[in-house]
């Protein structure tokens, strides 16, 4: 019985069991002997229950820290791909901006974040094209509109140049040269009624 209670004080229930069972052969049915092989295959029950609680909490315990590694690994790279793409679209690189944030977004972090992200850097976009284009249309309007009175300006002098060398003929009684002057200014088209009268 005392090998049997050293082998379950040291956990070898299996030994102990079998100690407890050889006693009990030298006096059958002793209740001493029957307690202590219950007592035993209790404690080897209850230990092997210890024991899978023990891993299946340490298995519990090491995917928890894989999967919180894995999401620090994500939230990382994450915020470096939003990073990166508020600095591109910072610098109006659009089409860099959205690529950097559709990476973010393959990353499964925190999809409405870079969603939200990606429509902000399209719209942007858009935004930057139409102001771009209204500019261009704004400055060729601009072109247009100096090229015209520049046009007009000449023209005018021009007109007015006719006129004065008609009025000096007409003044020296020159009427054909006063005549072809007028024509001049009427060819120019810039006051017509004016030349007409003249004529």
């Amino acid at each position: 019985m005392r090998k049997g209670d050293d082998a379950l004080g040291a956990k070898k229930f299996d030994d102990a069991i079998a100690s407890y069972n050889t006693a009990l052969a030298v006096k059958f049915d002793d209740p001493t002997a029957n307690a202590k092989i219950a007592a035993a295959q209790k404690a080897k029950t209850d230990e092997a229950d210890r024991l899978k609680a023990e891993a299946e909490a340490k298995a519990k315990a090491e995917a928890e820290a894989k999967a919180a590694a894995e999401l620090a690994k994500k939230k990382s790279e994450f915020e470096a791909a939003i990073k990166k793409g508020d600095d591109a679209l910072a610098a109006k690189k659009f089409d860099d901006a959205i690529a950097s944030y559709n990476n973010a977004l393959a990353v499964k972090f925190d999809d409405a974040t870079a969603s939200a992200k990606i429509a902000a850097a399209q719209k942007a976009k858009t935004d930057e094209a139409d102001r771009l284009k209204a500019e261009a249309e704004a400055k060729a309007k601009a072109e247009a509109e100096a090229k015209a009175a520049a046009e007009l300006a000449k023209k005018k002098s021009e007109f007015e140049a006719a006129i004065k060398k008609g009025d000096d003929a007409l003044g020296a009684k020159k009427f054909d040269d006063a005549i072809a002057s007028y024509n001049n200014a009427l060819a120019v088209k810039f006051d017509d009624p004016t030349a007409n009268a003249k004529i």
